[in-house]
C-alpha cells in the first residue's frame, strides 16, 4: 500500500507520546515521494519538530567515459546528495548517512590512489565523510544529531567479494569515534534478514569495543533486523545482549519484504527479561496502539489475529490451568500493554475460564440472599 500525507500525519500523531527520541520521517531517490510534498507543506506551515530526521546517501556516484569497460570510472560528485540537500531544504535537524562499505565503487577509487598508506587506510573515504557531516554542520547547526548506517555491515564483514570492505568498514568506524565532535551514533541492520542470530555477536561486539576504546561509551549503536526465516526477533535481542544499546524501526512489524523486528515486541522481550527502564521510558500502551495504527495504515487492515504481542489473540486466555505447564506466569502482556485479557472458549476450556467468561460477558455475578 502507498503511504499518503494524511497517513503519515496519523502514523505521526500516534507516536507522539510513545516516548521515542528521534523520529525518523522519510527517505528521498530521484523520483518524487510522498515525503517530498509532504514535508515541503509541513516546512511551509512550521510544523517541521526538531526531533525528525531522513536518510541520506554518504554518495551517489557519478561515471567517467575514460574506461575500458561500458561502466566507466567511478566518481565521487562534488554536489551534494539528495538526502542531504532535502534535509536542508525541509529543515530537517537530523540526518542518517547511509553507506555501503562493500562496493566496488569505493575499490576501485581506491586503486588509483598512488599513496599507499592512503590507500591502506581507506583516507578517501574518511575525508569524504568528514566533509559532509561539516557540511551539514555548516548548513543545518552545529548540533545536527549525525548518525551513519553501515546499512550492508554483514556483507561487509564477511567480505565474500574480497574488497576489501571489513577493512573499510572498521577504519571508518573508528576514525569517527576518534573525532573531536563526535557524531550521535553508529546504525546497522541486516537487510535480508538472512543472519543468524549468533553471527553477529562479533563484529557488534568489535564496534562497541572500538567505541569503548576511543572513549565513546556513551555513544548510539542501534540495530535493525528484516525478517525472512523466523530469528528476526532473536537476533535483535542477540545484538542488545552484545553491545547495541537501542534499536530503530518502526512500532509494527510492517515493512519491506515480510517486515522486520519491531520496537513493541523487542520491548516487550526486554521487560519480560526485567529490565525496569523499559515502562520508566516508555509508554508502552501508547506505542501498542501505535503499532496497530501503523499496520493498519501502511497495509490498509487490522493486525493479523494470531500476530505475537500485537494480534487479538495474542490476549486470550487459552489454557487455564493447564498453562502453568508453560513456566513463569508472572508477566502479564495485557496489563503492560493496557490491553484487556479475555478467555477464548475451546475444547481446552475448564469451569473456572468459563465462569471467568461469563463475568466478561454478563458482569459479575452476585449470589442473591433469598433466605435469612
Amino acid at each position: 500500500m502507498l503511504l499518503v500525507g494524511e497517513d503519515k500525519d496519523v502514523i505521526l500523531k500516534a507516536i507522539q507520546d510513545v516516548g521515542t527520541e528521534l523520529i525518523i520521517v522519510g527517505s528521498f531517490g530521484d523520483l518524487e515521494r510522498v515525503e517530498d510534498t509532504w514535508l515541503a507543506e509541513k516546512f511551509a506551515a512550521g510544523e517541521v519538530e526538531g526531533n525528525w530526521c531522513t536518510f541520506a546517501e554518504v554518495v551517489e556516484f557519478e561515471y567517467s567515459s575514460e574506461a575500458d569497460d561500458d561502466v566507466g570510472i567511478p566518481i565521487i560528485p562534488t554536489k551534494k546528495t539528495v538526502g542531504i540537500q532535502r534535509a536542508i531544504d525541509y529543515g530537517i535537524q537530523n540526518v542518517i548517512l547511509e553507506i555501503n562499505c562493500n562496493c566496488v565503487n569505493w575499490d576501485r577509487i581506491e586503486k588509483l590512489e598512488t599513496d599507499p598508506q592512503r590507500r591502506d587506510n581507506h583516507q578517501r573515504l574518511k575525508e569524504h565523510v568528514d566533509a559532509l557531516i561539516a557540511f551539514l554542520r555548516r548548513s543545518i547547526s552545529k548540533e545536527v544529531k549525525v548518525f551513519v548506517n553501515f546499512r550492508d555491515m554483514m556483507s561487509a564483514w564477511v567480505d565474500c567479494s574480497g574488497l576489501r570492505a571489513r577493512q573499510r568498514m572498521l577504519h571508518l568506524a573508528e576514525h569517527l569515534t576518534q573525532l573531536d565532535q563526535k557524531i550521535y551514533g553508529f546504525l546497522f541492520e541486516d537487510p535480508g534478514g538472512d543472519v543468524f542470530p549468533w553471527d553477529f555477536i562479533e563484529p557488534v561486539s568489535l564496534f562497541r569495543g572500538i567505541m569503548n576504546a576511543n572513549g565513546w561509551a556513551h555513544g548510539h549503536f542501534l540495530v535493525h533486523i528484516h525478517k525472512k526465516f523466523g530469528l528476526a526477533d532473536a537476533a535483535v535481542l542477540e545484538c542488545l545482549a552484545h553491545g547495541c544499546n537501542g534499536l530503530w524501526g518502526a512500532a509494527s512489524t510492517s515493512g519491506a519484504g515480510v517486515g522486520h523486528a519491531c520496537s513493541l515486541v523487542t520491548l516487550t522481550n526486554l521487560a519480560r527479561l526485567g529490565n525496569p527502564h523499559v515502562e520508566q521510558m516508555y509508554n508502552m500502551p501508547a506505542l501498542y496502539k501505535a503499532a496497530v495504527v501503523v499496520t493498519k495504515r501502511s497495509e490498509n487492515r487490522d493486525p493479523y489475529a494470531n500476530e505475537e504481542v500485537i494480534g487479538s489473540n495474542a490476549v486470550h486466555v487459552v489454557f487455564g490451568a493447564a498453562g502453568a505447564m508453560s513456566g513463569d506466569q508472572s508477566f502479564d502482556l495485557a496489563k503492560f500493554l493496557g490491553r484487556e485479557e479475555t478467555v477464548r472458549i475451546t475444547t481446552f476450556t475448564d469451569a473456572d475460564m468459563m465462569a471467568d467468561h461469563l463475568s466478561e460477558l454478563f458482569g459479575k455475578y452476585v449470589m442473591l440472599k433469598l433466605v435469612d
